[in-house]
This record gives C-alpha cells, structure tokens and sequence, in this order.
C-alpha cells in the first residue's frame, strides 16, 4: 500500500503547475510520505508532518495580506509564485481558497496557481479507522464542490490534490506509475476481445460549439455504444465519469453527439475492479445518481473483476512471445 494524489483541475491549474516542476515536487513530496509513517496519525499531526517538511524547504509560512480591516494569512505556504493549503484539518475549510485570489491582486503575496491539499473520500475513512484518532478536513469531493461555490470570484488557477490510497494490482500493469491513457487503452484493448468489435479509442468529435470527448465508442446492433470507463475506487489513475457530479457533462455530450450524428446510441459505463453493492445500487439503481439523470439515453453498466483483465494481458504476452 503506498500514498498517491488524486487531482482536479481548475483553470487549467494542473497543467499550470508544470511550469513550477522543482516546487510542485517539493509539495507532492511532502504529501506522499511513507503510508506507514501517516496511517498512525490525525489529520492534524499529518498536516504538522507536511509543514516541517516544507519549512526545511524554504516555503514562506502564512504569507498574509490586507482584508480590509488587518492582516490575516491567505494561505499556509508560498514559494515562487505558488500557493499551497493544507485541508487535513478540523479548521479546514475550502472557501479558505478565496486567500488564494486575495494574494494573486497583492505584489507582495502575488501567485500565478493555488494548490489545495486535502483526502480523497476513502482514504479520508481509510486513515481514521487505522489510527482511531480524528480526520475531520473536507475530502476531496467536498474541496471540489467548495471550490465551485466560489468560483465566481476566483479567476486564480487552482488544483485540488487528495491523497489516496493504491492497492488494486493487475499483474504485468504497475498502477502506480503507469499513465491513465495506457491503463485505459489496455482496457479497451480487453473490451474489443470481449465484444469482438473493433471499439475506437479516445474520440474526439467536434460538437457545436466545443470538442466531444469519449474514452471509446463501438458499434453494436445498429446503435453506437459511448463507453465510459470506471476503475475500482481505490485506484485513482483515471479520472471518474461517476464522481464530481461528471455525469451531467456525459450525458450533455452524448445528447449533442446524438443529435449531429442522427444515430441511436445508449451510454455504457465498464466498471474495472471491485465495486461494491451499495454502490452499484446509489449509482445505477432504478433511482441511483446515473439513472435519474438519463432520461432520453439509455444507460448500460457492465462489470469486470480485475483477474479478468490479468488473464487477458497474460495470454496477449504469451501469444506476442510466440
């Protein structure tokens, strides 16, 4: 079991950050300590451990600015132009965010991207239960939904970090350091010798006004299928369909895809690992998240256990060494 980050984008932060690498580095190195050394611990003593790490570092701590009234600190640290808050806390709040935009308007504090570091949903659970002491911050969901409520004010970049939890394995693939596209071409490449139809990868459509964006999309009986690719929760390499009220956007999409092509078509989402009942039923049940929100497209789900995908790629090698 090892720590890894889960990220959401805002403004194009993420691909932002890659302007700073040495000093996002330093962060992410500071978050992703060894899972023995943090699952003892609170949220808060993690967020103590993160703040030395990044004081030996040389980050400003608490970097404050003008509120009007006096000065307050925007954010727990700064350094060449990037922002960074700690949201392990039980005083932690995402609307803590807005001193991300507060400092961007000040030359003293000024920053070109915030990053927002808190738990993914389960890990959050996860840590609590292995140390039996208290992590009350907001996860990664509540960081996100915080963030949207602000929005109108922020015009600053920002990517949210949570930190999860790897421990799905599949045989041949190293999850954690293979990239979300490789995992999802593998995937699809099983899906093709399960179907025995050809399926086209990472599809690009030019909509309306704006690019549409499917992982894949096959042919089946007269109708095209848009496939929506969903790994085990606990794996977070690839970016969730279900997650972060994601679903409008995809079925937004497959409306509009339907309408410039004049084809029936229905939205199947492949679930990869092991995906409880409770959630299978909150998500597609007849009243789950995804089924209340289709109405007009029909929704498929399908589900494959990962040594299903094991003894695929093992037979591929087997059959690429012969």
């Amino acid at each position: 079991m090892k720590l890894a980050l889960k990220k959401y984008s805002y403004r194009l932060g993420e691909e932002l950050l890659k302007k700073y690498g040495a000093v996002v580095g330093e962060v992410e190195g500071a978050l992703l300590q060894p899972a023995s050394d943090v699952l003892p611990l609170s949220g808060d003593e993690y967020a103590e451990m993160v703040r030395d790490d990044l004081l030996r570092k040389g980050w400003e701590s608490e970097p404050a600015g003008w509120d009007g009234k006096e000065l307050v600190p925007l954010m727990d640290f700064r350094k060449e132009r990037v922002g960074f808050l700690l949201g392990f806390e039980s005083t932690s709040s995402p609307e803590n965010m807005v001193g991300f935009e507060t400092a961007r308007k000040s030359p003293e504090t000024e920053i070109d991207i915030g990053i927002y570091a808190t738990t993914t949903v389960k890990s959050q659970r996860y840590f609590q239960e292995a140390s039996g002491k208290s992590w009350a911050g907001p996860n990664f969901d509540t960081a996100i939904k915080g963030l949207k409520n602000i929005a109108q004010s922020m015009l600053v970049p920002v990517c949210i970090e949570g930190v999860g939890l790897w421990k799905a394995q599949i045989k041949g693939i190293d999850l954690n350091t293979t990239s979300a596209s490789k995992i999802k071409g593998l995937a699809l490449s099983f899906l093709e010798s399960e179907y025995g139809v050809p399926i086209v990868k990472h599809v690009l459509v030019q909509g309306k006004t704006r690019v549409l964006e499917f992982d894949g999309i096959t042919r089946v009986k007269e109708r095209d299928v848009l496939l929506a690719l969903e790994m085990n929760s606990e794996v977070d390499a690839l970016t969730s369909w279900i997650e972060w009220d994601r679903v409008p956007s995809l079925l937004d999409q497959a409306y509009e895809y339907r309408e410039i092509s004049g084809r029936d078509i229905c939205v199947r989402f492949v679930l990869l690992g092991d995906f409880g009942s409770a959630f299978m039923q909150e998500a597609f049940g007849s009243s789950g998240s995804v089924s209340r929100l289709s109405p007009g497209v029909p929704i498929e789900c399908e589900l494959y256990p990962l040594s299903e995908i094991e003894r695929y790629l093992k037979a591929s090698l087997t059959s690429s060494a012969n």
